[in-house]
């Protein structure tokens, strides 16, 4: 297999090989001021949980899914770490079940992460399928078929997108 190599726009060195890119929580919870994030805030590396203000209504629930997109040409993929908000119902479920056999369980959500290369297109609430497998986390499927990430998705990444992808990733 022929690593991805690529010039980085950034910094001008050639890279070779993509890591998995993810963020370590919601923007949601990034967003919030340390004191709130600790109060409101609970996190895992798999399960995301937003307690509302004041304590009244319905928390919010992300768990944590992968979405492989093919590049075009290439023997790599792109794999991203994005949360997937989700249902209390579904964030129930998913968690009774977590160390169990998930095989064939699903839900749906909406992308709760932040994507530089796509985000002028509104990643932010692109709704998802989330197909779970025992062992490994849900594996996302999105469902407009019109959004650049979806048709990313469907028809592969240009190379030189996921060289954009690689390089806002790697200089953060």
């Amino acid at each position: 297999m022929k690593p991805f190599r690529f010039t980085c726009a950034c910094c001008g060195e050639t890279h070779q090989g993509l890591p998995a890119f993810a963020l370590d929580r919601p923007p949601e919870i990034h967003a919030l001021p340390p004191e709130a994030r600790a109060a409101r805030g609970r996190v895992s590396d798999d399960f995301c949980a937003l307690l509302p203000e004041g304590g009244e209504g319905a928390p919010r629930m992300w768990i944590r899914t992968v979405m492989i997109l093919p590049i075009r040409g290439e023997d790599e993929t792109l794999e991203f770490g994005f949360w997937l908000e989700v249902s209390n119902e579904d964030f129930d479920r998913y968690l009774h079940s977590f160390d169990g056999e998930q095989d064939g369980m699903s839900c749906r959500g909406v992308l709760s992460t932040d994507c530089e290369v796509y985000r002028d297109f509104g990643i932010e609430g692109l709704a998802c399928t989330a197909e779970w497998f025992t062992e490994a986390r849900p594996l996302l499927t999105p469902d407009m078929a019109a959004h650049p990430l979806a048709r990313d998705w469907h028809e592969g990444v240009p190379p030189e997108r996921a060289a954009q992808v690689a390089a806002a990733y790697l200089h953060r």
